[in-house]
Formats: structure tokens, C-alpha cells, sequence
């Protein structure tokens, strides 16, 4: 698949999210934590004529969300979120922001080898979507937890993409 890198992360990530109106402070979006049937609802992108939209808007992504009952409808569709409010008893809002509302950092990996160490341990079943990742990686040397060895240091994906491991995501 082809994507778009941007100073502000994947072109489209988390360009929306569901304000949760009784939270304050800086992190204010309704997420799994909080309202752990989220994770059954699937959003789809579906690109833009053009990829690379330097100052996204909302007229630039389109966006559709189905359901766990297999219902779809668009982002900010009126029904969406009456389901949202009802299943979730939040007062809620869609913001739309160009940068994207990213909790830790723009860009976010793992590597396929920490998503099956993670579960060994665990002994629990798990989806690595539920990371919600930008890139999942195969390390060469096969090592889990690799990445966390590359704090400082930069690496090169395909032939334009530089992106510098600056911290761990706390999530994970």
C-alpha cells in the first residue's frame, strides 16, 4: 500500500476524533480505554484523488465507519453518532484537526517479534491492530523489544522515508 508521510504523521491519521464533552484537560477523545467495544467499530479511509494534500480538510478524507451490527455510515453522520452517545453514555462531539490528535508521537511502530513475545508472556489472544501502530515491522535480527534499542537513532523506510525513534509509546 502507498502512503504519504507528513510532519504531522501519516497523511489521514487521526485527522478525527470523538471529543468525550465531560472530559477536561489536554486528552479529551473517547478511546478504548474508556469505552472498550470501540475497538469493534472499523473505520475506513478511502484516499483522496490526491495524496498529497500539503493542508488536509475535511473535503479532502473520506471516511466511513461500520459498525458491530455491520451497519456502515460516514464520520460525521448524524446516526453514527447518536450510536456512539447511546452505546457509549457520553455527550460526544467528531473534531477535525489537519495535524491529527496523536497521544504519544506522529509516528508509531512495533515490531511483529514484541507483538509475539507480548502474547507468549501474556497468554492472552491478541490483534496487533489493537496497538493501533503506523508500521509493524519484521526485525532481521528477530530480536522483541528492538525497537526500544533504537532511541536516538534514525531509520530509513523504503526509499524516502527517514524517521528518527525519538521515545517509547507508553501503550505498549
Amino acid at each position: 500500500e502507498k502512503g504519504v508521510v507528513q510532519y504531522s504523521g501519516l497523511q489521514g491519521d487521526r485527522v478525527f476524533a470523538f471529543v468525550d464533552e465531560a472530559k477536561k484537560g489536554d486528552f479529551p477523545w473517547l478511546t478504548a480505554r474508556q469505552f472498550k467495544q470501540l475497538i469493534l467499530y472499523r473505520p475506513s479511509w478511502i484516499r483522496p484523488d490526491k495524496l498529497n494534500v500539503s493542508y488536509p480538510n475535511t473535503n479532502n478524507f473520506e471516511v466511513t465507519v461500520t459498525t458491530p451490527a455491520g451497519l456502515t455510515y460516514g464520520i460525521n453522520s448524524a446516526e453514527l453518532l447518536e450510536e456512539l452517545e447511546k452505546v457509549s453514555e457520553r455527550k460526544l462531539y467528531l473534531r477535525f484537526s489537519e495535524s491529527g490528535m496523536q497521544d504519544a508521537r506522529p509516528i508509531s511502530l512495533i515490531s511483529q517479534q514484541t507483538l509475539q513475545h507480548i502474547q507468549a508472556q501474556s497468554d492472552i489472544s491478541m490483534n496487533s491492530q489493537q496497538f493501533r501502530m503506523n508500521f509493524y515491522v519484521n526485525w532481521i535480527n528477530g530480536n522483541a523489544f528492538y525497537e526500544e534499542k533504537l532511541i536516538g537513532k534514525k531509520i530509513k523506510i523504503g526509499e524516502r522515508v527517514v524517521l528518527e525513534i525519538n521515545k517509547k509509546d507508553q501503550r505498549c
